[in-house]
């Protein structure tokens, strides 16, 4: 789980989309049990419409369908579509979309939605989705937003997230499934876009029916309606892959978010205890790694990623002629690294600084802020650099690596999670509950 920016689209697709959603069937919420100590039964629904996430955004055009067909709904009017046809949108004029058929173009006002028939998947890009797919007009293309059930959402993001585990490790996937419900729960009504959720790093990966589990269907399945909560209100249910052997506090790593109690950073050993050689997650092939930026090129991309970052001349910052960490947290995770360039000094903190790192072998973003720096320099400038770190992600809330080594030692999802997120409470989602936002 990543935090990306996205782009926003235009607030009068909102009522559109909702409107649309609202006649959309919601896919059943199937029964699950309670954690142990309070009691067993079946979970109710859940107190909210179909989860909107975009599948895709700003795309030139848009393609769907399914085998058994369906109907096609629109503010306007509605029409069949046969089994097998595949429809396609394009943007239109005045914020609406162009349905293609044979005949010629048909204009639609706003957004329209595709209902497939008896619950049956629809294909996008060659992968199946449950629910129902709306075809959303934006400001530079045309975006596709899948209405879908909370449980089956679920469905298409626990094990993309964690992973296919066995059976002997379900309570890892328990714990996956509770988090990642509350955190979508938590995202509910966003305002300014006419979805909740993308579905990718920016917020959960969902990946619909592409590649279902059984064991996966059985953890959600058995805390269907569960989600974490904090002095009555859902908590923020960040987690990341590998904390390294400690969380991070939340302020350590976004500066520009309130913390929070459950979210302060701990040990990631039994008690909350520091010792590597205990730690849940030390299986994780993350959970000790070294990087080298040897020779000029790898130094140059550091200079082009830092004046990305801060919008800067590139040209104007000149060559690297030192870098090192000024400041850590309590958690040994960077604060605030300095960059010396040519032209001037640019200080770069907290998860910011992953970014404009990189990685020097396969690219991407520096797996973690925890690590330590040598530096190498010929004639003033930087010409090897040597990170020792730590963990991989941003280390706050639940370590995913550490859950699976805590279920593997027995501990049950409901242990896993007040682990990692201490104080809290798991209880049944109510619509009173939802009201009350996430603290």
């Amino acid at each position: 789980m990543k935090f990306l920016p996205r782009r926003a689209l235009r607030a009068a697709a909102l009522p559109a989309i909702l409107l649309l959603l609202s006649c959309a069937p919601r896919p059943p919420v199937q029964p699950g049990a309670v954690p142990a100590e309070r009691g067993r039964g079946r979970a109710p629904g859940l107190p909210v419409p179909p989860l909107r996430v975009a599948l895709l955004v700003d795309v030139p055009s848009l393609e769907f369908g399914s085998a058994r067909g369906g109907t096609l709904r629109w503010s306007g009017g509605e029409r069949p579509v046969d089994p097998g046809e595949t429809l396609r949108f394009e943007p239109g004029a005045s914020g609406g979309i162009v349905l293609m058929e044979e005949a010629g173009g048909m204009w639609i006002e706003g957004a329209a939605t595709f209902i497939p028939h008896g619950g049956e998947p629809f294909l996008l890009a060659g992968k199946p989705y449950g629910g129902t797919l709306v075809a959303v007009p934006s400001p530079t293309g045309i975006s596709a937003v899948n209405g879908i059930g909370m449980e089956d959402y679920l469905r298409g993001v626990v094990p993309w997230e964690i992973g296919w585990l066995p059976e002997e490790k379900i309570e890892a996937l328990k714990a996956q499934a509770v988090a990642a419900r509350t955190y979508a729960l938590s995202r509910l009504g966003r305002e300014g876009e006419p979805w909740d959720l993308v579905a990718d790093e920016g917020d959960q990966v969902y990946r619909g029916l592409e590649r279902t589990d059984p064991v996966v269907d059985r953890a959600i399945r058995e805390t269907a309606g569960v989600v974490a909560v904090f002095r009555g209100k859902l908590i923020r249910a960040y987690y990341s892959s590998t904390c390294g052997g400690r969380t991070a506090p939340l302020e350590e790593v976004w500066f520009d978010r309130e913390g929070a109690p459950y979210l302060r950073g701990a040990g990631d050993g039994p008690g909350g205890g520091i010792d590597p050689s205990r730690s849940f997650c030390r299986e994780s092939p993350h959970f000790r790694w070294v990087e080298h930026w040897s020779g000029s090129e790898a130094v140059a991309g550091i200079i082009r990623r830092l004046a990305a970052e801060k919008k800067l001349d590139a040209g104007r910052l000149g060559r690297l002629r030192d870098v090192r960490v000024e400041k850590k947290g309590r958690s040994g995770r960077v604060l605030s690294v300095l960059f010396r360039a040519e032209g001037e000094d640019v200080r770069v903190g907290g998860d910011r600084v992953r970014w404009v790192l990189g990685r020097p072998q396969g690219g991407g973003i520096l797996r973690s802020t925890w690590f330590d720096l040598e530096v190498k320099r010929e004639g003033g400038l930087v010409t090897e650099i040597r990170a020792e770190g730590r963990g991989f992600g941003h280390g706050i809330g639940m370590c995913q690596w550490g859950a699976m080594g805590m279920a593997e030692k027995g501990y049950s999802y409901d242990r896993i999670l007040t682990h990692y997120y201490p104080g809290i409470d798991l209880r049944r989602a109510t619509r009173s509950l939802l009201s009350r936002g996430p603290r």
